[in-house]
């Protein structure tokens, strides 16, 4: 007359479950010595970014480390150092010549980094006496 209802799954029973029906569609394969299967997993459209972030990175970086270099070594310097390369024939020379150019992205840099320095210089000598008086 009256039917029992049967109790909700369990989680490892609803696991099972899904496991089962994953497998009879073909979304889970056996992988070789091991008992039970790996699930496939789809692979999401946004994940390609890998690449484009760390070439960007990179190139980040070498502005910064081109601009601190300036900043630490003043135009002047940076520029007679930079000028056997360019005269140079050998192809690396070249390369390097080319890449240590200062370019308008470098020299905005340093002028930034040789702004900080001396912001804070000044404060450093208005608020921090100097450690042994003369």
């Amino acid at each position: 007359m009256f039917k029992k209802k049967q109790p909700p799954p369990s989680n490892f029973q609803s696991r099972v479950q899904a496991y089962e029906a994953a497998r009879k569609k073909g979304l889970v394969f056996q992988a070789k010595g091991t008992v039970g299967g790996v699930a496939r997993r789809k692979r999401r459209a946004g994940q390609g970014g890998g690449r484009a972030f760390a070439l960007v990175l990179v190139v980040g970086l070498l502005f910064v480390m081109k601009a601190g270099l300036l900043a630490y070594v003043g135009p002047d310097r940076y520029r007679t150092t930079l000028m056997p390369f360019v005269a140079s024939d050998a192809p690396q020379d070249q390369v390097i010549a080319y890449v240590m150019h200062p370019d308008p992205i470098t020299l905005w840099v340093a002028k930034a980094f040789t702004d900080v320095k001396f912001e804070i210089q000044r404060l450093a000598s208005r608020y921090m006496p100097d450690p042994l008086p003369k």
